[in-house]
């Protein structure tokens, strides 16, 4: 063998160890993040490095020029989010605390998103992800997927079944940290949701079908009320998008949720609008009290829990239970807008190119993933989740990444 030939085997060897590692990371992440939080920073710099080394080696110049204007377009709400943060953190309250919090969260936020993205958009991780392990990256991730629903929600009922907790927050006994059992459920119960309906194999339908179950008892013994209605709107979302004949199993499903949550949680709905609710609205006008004082670029990122308690002699929690509106008080209206301004410009992109989900093979992965984040923008009405520390929050990110990534695929036709 010559020069060449040994150079070519070397590199593809290379770029096949690269895939694995970077699809390996991600694989690890989707299934295994709630449980060993203290792996997560080690396991995001893998995936970050390997991907960092796959793009520079990976040839771009075969796109079209419309392709690349769209790949540039996608953004231009980052960058104005990108923006604000940065001016919000100039006139910060406490410039070296937003500092911080700016680089801790939002940059990380964006690696995140961006490995998730090019996941699913790379040509080249497709092609080697498949010379790999003989089997499409798409239907891959769905079993993944389903995989993490199942050990999720067998591991929460057992839990219940085993402790009888007033409210579930582990699986096979492993407290999932600061009590987000129902995020992580609101991640994966639209996805799963949709391949009950529309997997490709039976098995795979019959798998998905007993993880929603499973799912669905697990977000019902948590008591947690936001997962209840995020859930419920993610699902129904699934049906809505792909086919609305399956308003006929959701609806009854619906109400059959909702008698057992009558039955055995019926503490959780009459206290609603009281308990817990009245100090959350203390610490939601709190936020509007600390936006009201600065009102174009808010207090700076990281602000809110340093000034909670001076805006709010009672508070009991550091976060206002409202992403929406902590987004508001640190970063001002301009901030909000902003933020805002990636969903709508991401959404507005999937709607505009609805027709697509009737003709792709990959439709359906699609829909869940946009399930899965619109359950988590509901989600994020009740409770600062998508940004705040690094635990939690980069689960959204990187599906919806994964998401922005299947669209652009979509989009260019691929």
């Amino acid at each position: 063998m010559d020069n060449m030939g040994k150079s070519c085997v070397k590199n593809c060897i290379l770029d096949k160890a690269l895939v694995f590692l970077f699809s390996a990371a991600i694989v690890w992440f989707i299934i295994f993040s709630a449980y060993y939080r203290h792996s997560i920073k080690a396991v995001l710099l893998v995936s970050f490095i390997t991907l960092v080394i796959i793009c520079f080696r990976e040839q771009m110049s075969g796109l079209s020029a419309s392709v690349r204007r769209y790949l540039s377009s996608i953004y231009v709400p980052f960058i104005f989010f990108g923006l604000s943060a940065f001016v919000s953190t100039i006139f910060s309250k406490d410039f070296g605390h937003s500092v911080g919090f700016f680089f801790e969260r939002y940059l990380l936020y964006f690696i995140v998103f961006e490995i998730g993205r090019y996941f699913f958009v790379s040509k080249t991780v497709s092609r080697i992800f498949k010379e790999l392990l003989g089997v499409n990256i798409f239907e891959f991730m769905k079993y993944i997927f389903i995989f993490a629903g199942l050990f999720m929600g067998i591991g929460g009922v057992v839990d219940y079944i085993r402790f009888h907790p007033v409210r579930l927050w582990t699986v096979f006994g492993h407290e999932i940290q600061f009590l987000m059992l129902p995020l992580y459920i609101s991640y994966f119960l639209p996805v799963v949701y949709c391949f009950m309906f529309k997997g490709n194999t039976f098995r795979q339908r019959i798998s998905a079908f007993l993880a929603v179950v499973m799912l669905i008892m697990g977000m019902i013994f948590t008591g947690t009320r936001a997962v209840w209605i995020a859930g419920s709107i993610g699902m129904l979302f699934v049906s809505l998008l792909i086919d609305k004949k399956h308003l006929k199993y959701f609806i009854p499903g619906f109400l059959v949720c909702f008698y057992v949550i009558h039955f055995i949680m019926s503490a959780r709905l009459s206290d609603f609008g009281t308990g817990t609710w009245l100090v959350r609205l203390d610490i939601m006008q709190a936020a509007v009290d600390i936006f009201r004082d600065n009102v174009l670029f808010g207090a700076g990122p990281g602000m809110y829990e340093k000034l909670v308690y001076s805006y709010s002699k009672g508070a009991v929690y550091i976060h206002a239970h409202n992403m929406y509106l902590e987004i508001l008080a640190e970063f001002g209206i301009v901030g909000l807008i902003a933020f805002l301004a990636i969903f709508i410009n991401f959404y507005w992109r999937v709607f505009k190119n609805i027709s697509m989900l009737k003709t792709s093979a990959n439709r359906f992965l699609y829909a869940g993933l946009l399930a899965s984040n619109v359950a988590c923008l509901i989600f994020a009405f009740f409770g600062s989740i998508i940004t705040v520390g690094f635990h939690d929050a980069p689960m959204f990110w990187l599906i919806f990444g994964m998401s922005f990534g299947l669209g652009q695929r979509l989009n260019i036709g691929v």
